[in-house]
């Protein structure tokens, strides 16, 4: 009966680590998921700013065009 004791507190020790990696994984993969959502909205604010900076050297060459005298 001792030894059917230990047995049954080893199955529940085995439950509380799994039930501690399944929580330490679910944390994880939020992590992970919320870092890749922020990676590509950040991606997102600098094609928007470049695209902006092209922008705004094409109208910059334009206004530095010198008239030509005939």
């Amino acid at each position: 009966m001792i030894g059917f004791g230990s047995a049954s507190s080893s199955a529940g020790a085995d439950v509380a680590v799994n039930i501690i990696t399944y929580l330490g994984a679910g944390c994880l993969l939020v992590v992970v998921v919320g870092f890749a959502i922020a990676l590509y909205q950040e991606w997102q604010v600098v094609r928007r700013f470049d695209a902006e900076k092209q922008r705004q050297r094409f109208f910059d060459s334009l206004s530095n065009i010198t008239p030509r005298s005939r």
